[in-house]
């Protein structure tokens, strides 16, 4: 299976950005699905194909916690938060059709024609020349190419913007100077055929419903029926709005809930979450605080024990309000995904039981889950006009404002001659604010 790519990697992104939501592989093969409580409140083991495996809980794994939720419905989100721009939508289709992600069948693509216009996702002929010689991976027929999406030299793009489908055209470009050592700094001469400008038809999109499905699970841990242009634009644009609004809803509900965690299942996750990074140094024969360091941007064991408390705090909140919503993910959902997944995996899976060999049932139930309560989330929520949000600062930003300028004052009437120390500090406290954490698939 890919990376999420423009993922809202709804479960993930919400907060794990170094350890997301599901299995790894132990030191003996074996697949552990790392934050899965079972039923006697223990910590589950070894999640090969089983009865357990087979089964899953569909309501989302048990963080064991006690969890008091605020009234969530009761929050506000700004018109702008909320907004869904035609520009988005197309970047999406443009992504899907491009990206080579996904196994897409393309014979009923409609080919429209036209002018090219930036965002067109459009089909070409090219050969590159330098000096009059053509060059390796220069020269490509019927390739779909993304206006706008930066994927050829400078100038290449926005030389076929106006450029009518059937026409050819010469492109005078240089290659940068950061390029390959055989072509860099180089003038290059590309003649393009636009043949024509892809475009979505009822067709298509049922010709292409697990490629569909799986784009929809990857991009927004979600699963909808498609069958038409219009069907895959609404939900297209249900999963731009719910990427804009749930992640800042969710991180709003964390903060305001009152968590109370066990102990000893939180020491068990951090733990089985801690185990890969303790392997690697083991194994490469440096320090937990170097591998940590390097890979999860922190600088002590602890501050990596604070950071994993925090993400058994997402999940135990983003549970509980499926708990609370009665959210579960069906039989049906869950086979029609894992269906998909298994179609475009380039013959790696044959069935359901190999998937579940890499993909425990859980971890993919569990993503689900977080994606239905982000869904949820976004139609909870009231949208209302920008001016109506609440901008005033917090108590600790307000306090934090007043101490400031208490110290300005007393600075003020400080001799002038320390006004070069007071500079330093400050761009040492601006450097100190730069400094921050990382976001995600």
């Amino acid at each position: 299976m890919k990376r999420r790519i423009i993922a809202i990697g709804l479960c993930v992104a919400m907060a794990v950005s170094m350890v997301g939501c599901g299995s790894k592989k132990s030191k003996d093969g074996s697949t552990e699905n790392i934050g899965k409580i079972n039923a006697e409140g223990e910590s589950s083991g070894n999640t090969e194909i089983n009865e357990e495996n087979a089964v899953a809980i569909m309501t989302g794994s048990e963080y064991k916690a006690t969890v008091t939720l605020p009234d969530y419905k009761a929050m506000k989100v700004g018109e702008s938060t909320a907004e869904v721009k035609d520009e988005d939508l197309k970047n999406l289709m443009t992504y899907l059709l491009t990206s080579g992600y996904y196994s897409l069948d393309e014979s009923h693509m409609n080919h429209k024609e036209g002018t090219v216009e930036k965002g067109d996702v459009v089909n070409i002929d090219y050969a590159g020349k330098v000096d009059g010689e053509a060059f390796d991976g220069g020269t490509d027929t019927g390739f779909n190419l993304a206006i706008g999406a930066g994927m050829f030299i400078d100038g290449f793009e926005d030389g076929l913007i106006g450029v009518k489908t059937g026409e050819t055209v010469d492109l005078n470009l240089k290659f940068p100077d950061n390029y390959s050592e055989e072509l860099a700094g180089k003038d290059v001469v590309f003649t393009v055929t636009v043949n024509y400008i892809n475009e979505f038809s009822d067709e298509f999109i049922a010709d292409n419903e697990n490629a569909i499905t799986y784009f929809l699970y990857q991009n927004f841990s979600t699963y909808g029926v498609v069958k038409t242009v219009n069907e895959f634009n609404e939900l297209m644009k249900k999963g731009i709005k719910v990427f804009n609004v749930a992640p800042q809803v969710f991180s709003d509900i964390k903060d305001q809930s009152e968590i109370q965690r066990d102990e000893e299942a939180l020491a068990g996750f951090i733990a089985e979450k801690k185990q890969p990074y303790i392997e690697y140094a083991e194994t490469n024969g440096t320090s937990l605080d170097e591998v940590i360091a390097s890979y999860a941007g922190l600088s002590t064991e602890a501050e990596f024990d604070e950071y994993l408390a925090g993400i058994y705090d997402s999940y135990a909140v983003m549970f509980a309000i499926a708990k609370q919503e009665n959210i579960e993910i069906t039989e049906d959902e869950y086979n029609a995904v894992v269906n998909a997944l298994i179609s475009q995996s380039n013959g790696k899976f044959t069935d359901i039981a190999s998937f579940q060999q890499n993909y425990p049932k859980q971890q993919t139930v569990d993503d689900l889950i977080c994606g239905k309560v982000y869904y949820i989330l976004t139609d909870a929520v009231q949208v209302v006009p920008d001016s109506e949000i609440e901008t005033t600062p917090s108590s600790e930003e307000a306090e934090g404002s007043e101490n400031q300028e208490n110290e300005n004052s007393d600075s003020n009437e400080e001799q002038t001659e320390n006004s070069d120390d007071d500079e330093d500090g400050d761009e040492n406290s601006e450097e100190n604010e730069d400094e921050d954490d990382e976001d995600e698939e």
